[in-house]
Formats: C-alpha cells, sequence, structure tokens
C-alpha cells in the first residue's frame, strides 16, 4: 500500500468531519419537525389532494381515535433511531473507498 500525501489524507479527514456533523444535524432537525408534528393538533377535516402532495402513506396515523402514549412511543423511536443510527455509522466507517469517487 503506498503512502498517501499529507494534504489528501487531511482533506478526507475534513471531508468525514463534516459528514458526520451534517448527518448529525439532519437528524437533530429531523427530530425536531417530529416533535412538533406531534405537539401541534391534529385537524379533523381530510386536507386536500395537493396539500398531501410530498407526504407518504405510512406517516399517516393509522387509527385517528385511538389513543397512543406519545411520550412511551417518542421514547422508544428515539431509542430505535440512535441505534439504527449507529449501525450506519459504523457501516459506513468500514467501506474504504466511501470518499472515493
Amino acid at each position: 500500500m503506498s503512502r498517501q500525501p499529507m494534504g489528501k489524507t487531511l482533506l478526507r479527514n475534513v471531508i468525514r468531519h463534516t459528514d458526520a456533523h451534517n448527518k448529525i444535524q439532519e437528524e437533530t432537525d429531523m427530530w425536531k419537525m417530529r416533535e412538533w408534528e406531534l405537539q401541534t393538533p391534529q385537524r379533523k377535516h381530510v386536507p386536500a389532494a395537493s396539500s398531501m402532495r410530498g407526504h407518504m402513506h405510512c406517516d399517516r396515523e393509522s387509527n385517528p381515535s385511538k389513543p397512543i402514549s406519545r411520550s412511551r412511543v417518542s421514547e422508544h423511536d428515539d431509542r430505535e433511531a440512535r441505534y439504527w443510527t449507529k449501525q450506519l455509522y459504523e457501516f459506513e466507517d468500514k467501506d474504504p473507498d466511501r470518499y472515493n469517487t
């Protein structure tokens, strides 16, 4: 294996750090949006098709009449999200060609 120039190694480290920072920021923003969605009151009427554009079917509440303990669901979702995020980071770290295009 040949030795890489110092500049290339530094650049790779900066890219890796920036990528990790961006992922953490994006995840934080997504959880903030999710928390905001849970805290806003649910509308009683069915939204128009044009306002539903961009939303996925799985994001809809399956049974709005069934009460859900939000704090318990949120806690579970939070633990699961952290677990899968950690798995993703570990998988990506093992890929030697991650930054080679």
